[in-house]
């Protein structure tokens, strides 16, 4: 006797959800878009890791020691620099910043203060980089700094995934002061607890009509480009009233593809953050253009088993720093 139609219906939906459940478990047990053991993420008051604090720090999966304050931000290895006259730059953003993957002396702030000596222009830099932090973390970083050490300049890096929410980032539907919808908080309700949403979501949202569809939008209406957008802009405002000049630098993702421009929401991404920082008052620099001439083999991290990070090598800090140096000696020559 052949099957009903209501009986294969209920056979294919039955398969559908085994299917679905078998990959949920799967992505459980991998723990996806949980920081792994070994990983220097945020740590839960929005500094640095707790393993980063107090270092030196071996980063076993990368090779690579890190020297650290007692907070864990990145410093250079010797005694703290003493106060000169000469002009404080302050750093501000992610790994990218911190400098994962690479030593102390190429870092790069430090490759900035190296490239700016060489010319002649000597300054003071601090790295104020955390690891896996997004913006909304960062201006929690700049709120705490900025008052005591009071930069001349302050360097906003800002990278693709800067607007993205993990489980291990604030909630922007309690902690940005937005006000939400339902559909907002059942959205982060299934990010937190359902590990295929949290794929899908990784993947294609937000996604704010149909020619700005990428991982991650800086100037969209989804929580998470609000709570970008408002922390973007609490981080110039707070430079501006501390007398510190911003310029905001925007950095592409180390990837296989030679030329970020050829992919459509790095350019979107890019223009909607210049908007941002033009609107602010704020200079603005983007490594995108910068990037289509070089290798991706050059500027990509190795790490010790001969695969790719995705995060700058030395070389690649010290390309990123010649162009940073340029607007900066424009900026402390007015």
């Amino acid at each position: 006797m052949r099957p009903s139609a209501r009986s294969r219906l209920l056979l294919v939906l039955g398969s559908i959800g085994l299917s679905l459940a078998v990959a949920e478990i799967g992505l459980r047990a991998a723990g996806y878009g949980e920081p792994r053991a070994d990983e220097l993420r945020v740590g839960d008051d929005g500094l640095p890791s707790p393993r980063l604090r107090g270092g030196p720090v071996e980063d076993t999966r990368l090779g690579v020691f890190y020297t650290v304050d007692p907070d864990g931000f990145r410093t250079p290895p010797g005694p703290p620099e003493a106060p000169d006259g000469s002009p404080l730059v302050a750093f501000v953003g992610d790994s990218f910043v911190f400098g994962i993957c690479v030593e102390d002396g190429d870092t790069l702030p430090l490759q900035v203060k190296d490239e700016l000596g060489a010319r002649g222009t000597r300054v003071r830099v601090v790295n104020w980089g955390v690891p896996g932090a997004n913006t909304h973390q960062q201006a929690e970083v700049v709120g705490r700094r900025l008052p005591a050490e009071r930069p001349d300049v302050l360097v906003l890096v800002v990278i693709e995934n800067d607007a993205e929410v993990m489980p291990w980032n604030p909630d922007p539907l309690t902690d940005c002061g937005l006000e939400v919808t339902a559909l907002d908080r059942a959205g982060r309700w299934l990010l937190e607890h359902v590990y295929l949403y949290r794929l899908g979501a990784r993947a294609f949202f937000p996604c704010w009509g149909p020619e700005h569809c990428g991982r991650y939008r800086f100037d969209n209406d989804w929580p998470t480009g609000r709570c970008f957008a408002s922390s973007f802009d609490a981080i110039l405002d707070e430079a501006a009233a501390a007398g510190a000049h911003p310029l905001v630098v925007y950095y592409p993702q180390v990837t296989r593809d030679p030329c970020p421009l050829r992919r459509h929401p790095e350019r979107a991404r890019a223009r909607a953050i210049e908007a941002m920082t033009r609107e602010a008052g704020a200079d603005y620099l983007s490594m995108v253009e910068l990037f289509c001439e070089l290798d991706p083999l050059d500027i990509s991290c190795e790490r010790p088993d001969g695969t790719r990070e995705r995060h700058p090598s030395p070389h690649g800090n010290r390309v990123a720093a010649g162009a940073i140096a340029d607007d900066l000696e424009g900026i402390l020559g007015d």
